[in-house]
Parts: structure tokens; sequence; C-alpha cells
């Protein structure tokens, strides 16, 4: 029997095999303290103006410490684009207060009817606004958002959007909450469909129904034991609030199942937190961009954890504050007028710092863990888009505060 020699040169080459998370989050929580403690600093004493600076430096420290089959994100937004964004939509939000006073001051002139309609009136374009604030805030992020030079993107219309949203919005009033879970599945897909990454869109197809007994589960903690109790109670509340209008005090035990209604009431937002979660993991797994799939195992309790940990963190902060005040009322006159001076520089500095340090530093990190793609390789074959991006950003979504990052 021949035996083939084998050299070193004709040996196979074994390929070296990535251990590497496909998403990672790398962040430390050190930096982000340094990084948070300056950016507070500098925005109290710019009285705000340096938010816009504080905010770009801090979603790149975020961006850059998620990974993605170990390349890190990229975000190449400015802060003078966050700044004209705010500025021009001030100046829109500025007319419309002053349109709303005025159309108010006529109402209670008319009637108490009318000022009912000019409420819903001024409410309603809010509610508009805040969702094409919604939409632009998402578009804005994402293309401002790389990753191995190929950028993220997002197409649609925001009015499209607005409209949409205002339509479910309605019909979930008229069916007491029922549609909410098709209202978020149908917005989630607007968006979702618009995605792009390089030339490519993502793709999602998921359904509303879905999602149905999940949020029935809310409802029936948040709604129902109201209505139980309205109903037993119903002789009984009318007198009531009478009573209390003549400044009478009431106990739990004035009415039949007060304890009850509070007890399954306070487990109402543990639940629309269950219900968040499994909606993410739905929302993951039915996503597609090409060939790739995606996965998230993302639990509640990591969600809950990170919460009651942040909690602690503030009512560590509250008791701080508390024991300021005490210490400054056994010293005197002039430590009492500095204490909550002092008390509200606490709150407004440390209380920012704790959510991001805390809250929002775990959920990205639980986010990563349990985040998982079937194709990676797919998204290599990405190809580079050329449309125009905007020149800026995060206007209606600054001027209502909406997002964290």
């Amino acid at each position: 029997m021949n035996l083939e020699q084998v050299t070193p040169e004709s040996a196979p080459i074994p390929v070296p095999v990535s251990t590497a998370p496909q998403v990672a989050f790398t962040g430390r929580r050190g930096p982000l303290f340094k990084l948070l403690l300056k950016v507070t600093l500098l925005t109290i004493l710019t009285l705000g103006i340096y938010r816009f600076w504080g905010k770009v430096h801090i979603r790149r420290f975020f961006w850059h410490n998620i990974r993605l089959l170990g390349d890190p994100l990229e975000y190449t937004g400015t802060p003078m684009e966050l700044f004209l964004g705010f500025l021009i939509v001030i100046a829109a939000l500025i007319p419309l207060t002053m349109a709303y006073a005025g159309l108010e001051a006529l109402a209670l002139s008319a009637g108490q009817d009318k000022v009912l309609f000019a409420q819903i009136g001024y409410y309603t374009i809010l509610f508009a606004l805040i969702q094409i604030g919604f939409y632009r805030m998402w578009r804005y992020r994402l293309t401002r958002t790389s990753w191995r030079g190929i950028r993220v993107g997002q197409v649609g219309s925001s009015l499209h959007y607005m409209w949409r949203a205002m339509g479910w919005a309605l019909l979930t009033v008229f069916t007491l909450g029922v549609a909410y879970p098709w209202m978020r599945v149908d917005l989630t897909r607007y968006r979702l469909n618009n995605n792009l990454f390089g030339s490519s869109r993502f793709n999602f197809e998921g359904l509303g129904k879905a999602l149905l007994v999940p949020w029935l589960w809310v409802l029936a903690f948040s709604l129902l034991p109201w209505g139980v109790f309205i109903a037993l109670n119903a002789e009984l509340i009318k007198p009531m609030i009478s009573s209390l209008a003549q400044g009478q005090v009431f106990t739990a035990e004035s009415l039949p199942g007060s304890s009850g209604v509070i007890l399954l009431t306070l487990a109402a937002p543990l639940l629309y937190l269950w219900f968040k979660v499994r909606e993410f993991r739905y929302v993951a797994a039915n996503t597609r961009f090409a060939e790739t799939a995606f996965r998230s195992d993302i639990r509640t309790s990591a969600v809950i954890v990170a919460g009651l940990m942040t909690g602690f963190a503030f009512v560590f902060l509250i008791a701080l504050v508390v024991i300021i005040t005490l210490f400054a009322a056994v010293l005197g006159t002039v430590a009492e007028f500095v204490a909550p001076i002092i008390s509200i520089i606490i709150i407004f500095m440390l209380g920012p710092i704790l959510s991001y340090l805390i809250f929002r530093f775990e959920l990205v990190g639980a986010v990563c863990r349990t985040l998982t793609l079937s194709d990676s390789e797919a998204l290599a074959g990405a190809v580079q888009r050329s449309d125009e991006d905007p020149t800026y950003g995060e206007g209606l979504a600054d001027a209502f505060d909406i997002g964290a990052v």
C-alpha cells in the first residue's frame, strides 16, 4: 500500500473560527459615568445649551460599544443638526401655543362647551405632531448610523405615518383598547418595511392577532377591576364625590373592594412591561433582511431587575435629599434656604445619570446579549445607497422630549 507523503506545503490550512458573539455590548460604566457627569455639569453651566452636544457624545458611546459581528456601529450625527432642528420646531410651536391661548380665551367667553372643543383640537394637533416627531426621530437616527461604512436609513412619509397612527388611536379608543395590538403591528410594519441597510430594505411579516392574548391580560388587570369596582359601588360613588368636595376624607375601607382594585391595578404596569418584551421578541422573530432572520431571547425578568436597580438608586437619592433637608433644619435659617437649592441640583444632576448608568445601560446590554442572527453573511451583501439624508434632525422629538438616547 502506497502512502502519499504529506508535506507542510500540501497540508490543509486551518480556517480560524471566530468565537465572538454576533451582537455584543462592550460598554463599561466607569467611562460612561465620567461622560455623563461632564455632560450634566456643562449642561447646567450653559443653561441647557450643551445638552445637544451631550446627546451626541452619549450616542457615540453607546453606538461604538454595540458590536455587530465584531465591528462597532458608528454614529455620525452632529450637535448643530440637533440644535437647528430644535430651534426650527420651537419657532413653529410658539405660534401654535399662542393661537391656542387666544382661542381658549375666546371660548371661555362663549361657553364651557367651546373650551372643550378648543382643547380637543389643540391636543389632537399635538398628538399629530408627536407622531411626526417619532418618525422623523427614527429616520434621523438611522441615517446617522452606519456599520462597516454602510449607512442605515429610512424612507417613507412622516405624514403617512401620522395619519395611520391617528386612525389606529381612534379605533383603539372606540374598541376600549382591544385594537392596540393591531395598531402596534401595523405601525411597526410601516416603519420596518421602510428601513434600509445600504440599498436593501427590511421586511416585517407580523400579525396583530399574535399579540392579542398577551394584551388582553394587560387590559384585564387594567380595566376589569375598575369596572367591577364601579358596578359594586355605583350607589356610593356619587355621594362620596360630593362629600370629597366638602373636605371629607375617605379611607380604603370606605368602599368595598378598594384594596383589591389597588393591588390588581399595581400589577398592570408589570404586565404591560411583560407585553412590551413579548412584542419586542415577536417583532425580532418576524423581521427579515435578505436571508437574515433575527431572534431575541430577552426576558421580562432582566428588564424588571434593571428597573428595580434603578428604583433603589433613586430611593437612595431621595433619602440623601431628605437627610440634607433635616440637617439644614438643625443648622438654622441660612442652611434651610440653601438646602432646597442643593437638593434640586442633586436631583437634576444625579437623576439622569442614574437612569443612563443603570437602567439604559442594562437594557442595551440585555438586548445585545440575547439577539442572534440566522445568516449574518447576508449583511455583507448590502450595497451603499446614494440618496440624500435630512440636514437637521429630531426637532419635534426633542421639543416633546421623545426618546431616550
